[in-house]
């Protein structure tokens, strides 16, 4: 009798261990849903209100011999601080965010999403957003040059659920600006 309650409360430890991390892992998917649908919205919402021209942080130059492109670092960082900043603000005022899904959303079935208690949570939003910028060359074809610079942020998400504190990251990627250079056709072109 010793030996059967003793194997029905380790039985139960582990259903409640694996059903506790399986909520928190289905949690952290809503979660970060709702982190990305947020920031989605707020830098949507930046490049409407702020138009950036590729001239305003890339410079031509062209001499004799040589030409190259430069990047005023300076304007470029400028204007992503205030992105940053705005996008802060934005996203502040929209958080905390409640996240609710169906226990059957545990199942990943598409049957049995809608089924079962409607489970709570809250997501807090913490303004540590670390941004950098890259710029990138692409070939477009025998005499174009496509240049793009991307202004990679990275949101850190926390997240309360089940008396339990979380931690997620979500990057995201924004295309700033973007150029196609032409150049002279070549007289003779060897394929690959």
């Amino acid at each position: 009798m010793a030996f059967l309650i003793s194997g029905l409360i380790i039985f139960a430890i582990i259903i409640s261990n694996w059903l506790e991390n399986m909520l928190i892992n289905a949690f952290e998917d809503k979660a970060k849903l709702k982190i990305v649908e947020i920031t989605n919205i707020s830098v949507l919402q930046i490049l409407q209100d702020q138009k950036v021209n590729y001239d305003d942080i890339v410079k031509f130059e062209k001499s004799k011999d040589t030409s190259f492109i430069k990047i005023d670092t300076i304007s470029l960082n400028k204007i992503i601080s205030n992105w940053v900043l705005m996008i802060n603000k934005r996203i502040n005022k929209l958080t905390p965010v409640e996240v609710e899904f169906k226990l059957g959303y545990l199942f990943k079935n598409i049957f049995l999403n809608q089924f079962g208690p409607t489970l709570k949570g809250n997501v807090l939003y913490v303004s540590a957003v670390s941004y950098d910028w890259q710029s990138e060359f692409k070939s477009a074809g025998i005499n174009q040059t496509v240049h793009r610079v991307y202004l990679n942020l990275n949101f850190e998400g926390h997240m309360l659920f089940l008396k339990k504190k979380g931690t997620f990251k979500v990057p995201q990627r924004v295309l700033i600006a973007e150029n196609v250079y032409i150049g002279e056709v070549p007289k003779v072109y060897i394929g690959k």
